[in-house]
């Protein structure tokens, strides 16, 4: 057997033949960088799941406080679909809205680093070789960076406005499906495929790196935005986040990506009928 084995392992065409599996290859072919920004989302979306099921556990323990309600570490950020959210308490209202921003970049992190494998792959594909990991990370920082400004602005909005009653979230859930058949939203998804110059030595590349990822985080914020302040403001029911999820990441990384839209509003149409019915 193991002589056989050998001489397999020796065979010119069965080393071919492995080389060509396509995880062999796509790892063979310097996708590392991929690999790791997967393996982040991956992290967040552990993170967030395990934030989701510690809340979960804490409100289900004490039924009095809150009637067994799903709750959230940031009650600004409104309840799920049809609960009003409770009030911090003032001594608690900062650390509220940090636990709140902390929520968002998580969900930021796992829904939209996924999108961002085609913009990573070029990053790394034109950098000089032992730049392309720093420079990957990079842009991967930026992008998340504006995805964490347009967070506090969200969490700032959703404490002002209080609870998310049940005609403010319907409202803001058919305004975000009926966004995805606009030409702006179309020509957002469009510009996410753009690319722009990255420089090879010092640091212009870092900061043509950082300046590509803040780019496409702008146009990113300006296609998927208004869904992702919608979950924000539901309180990131999993069901629904997992389902924008996929929408969003098919708009951006599939070939005519665009052509999904109206499945994306009308989805969001029918959470939108859930919230009325429940």
């Amino acid at each position: 057997m193991s002589a056989a084995t050998g001489t397999s392992a020796r065979d010119p065409l069965a080393v071919a033949r492995l080389r060509s599996l396509p995880l062999l290859e796509w790892v063979r072919t310097r996708r590392r960088e991929e690999a790791a920004l997967l393996a982040a989302a991956a992290a967040a979306w552990a993170a967030w799941c395990g934030v989701m099921s510690v809340t979960d556990a804490a409100a289900g323990g004490d039924p009095g406080a809150d009637g067994g309600a799903h709750r959230h570490p940031a009650a600004v950020l409104g309840a799920p679909l049809g609960d009003a959210a409770v009030p911090p308490e003032p001594a608690s209202a900062g650390a509220g809205l940090l636990a709140a921003l902390a929520m968002w970049a998580l969900m930021a992190a796992a829904m939209m680093l996924p999108t961002v494998l085609p913009a990573v792959r070029y990053v790394a594909d034109v950098s000089r070789p032992a730049l392309r990991s720093p420079l990957a990370a990079v842009f991967a920082l930026a992008y998340l960076g504006v995805w964490t400004a347009v967070g506090t602005l969200v969490v700032g909005a959703t404490a002002w406005l209080g609870s998310a009653d049940r005609p403010l979230l319907v409202a803001a859930i058919v305004a975000a499906a009926l966004w995805e058949l606009t030409p702006l939203k179309r020509r957002a998804l469009a510009r996410c495929c753009r690319t722009a110059p990255i420089r090879l030595r010092g640091l212009a590349a870092f900061r043509s790196s950082a300046a590509f990822g803040v780019r496409n985080g702008a146009v990113c914020v300006l296609a998927c935005g208004p869904a992702m302040a919608v979950l924000a403001l539901a309180g990131h029911p999993l069901v629904a986040t997992v389902v924008v999820a996929g929408v969003l990441m098919g708009e951006k990384v599939r070939r005519h990506g665009d052509r999904l839209r109206p499945w994306g509003a009308a989805a969001g149409l029918v959470l939108a009928a859930g919230a009325i019915v429940a």
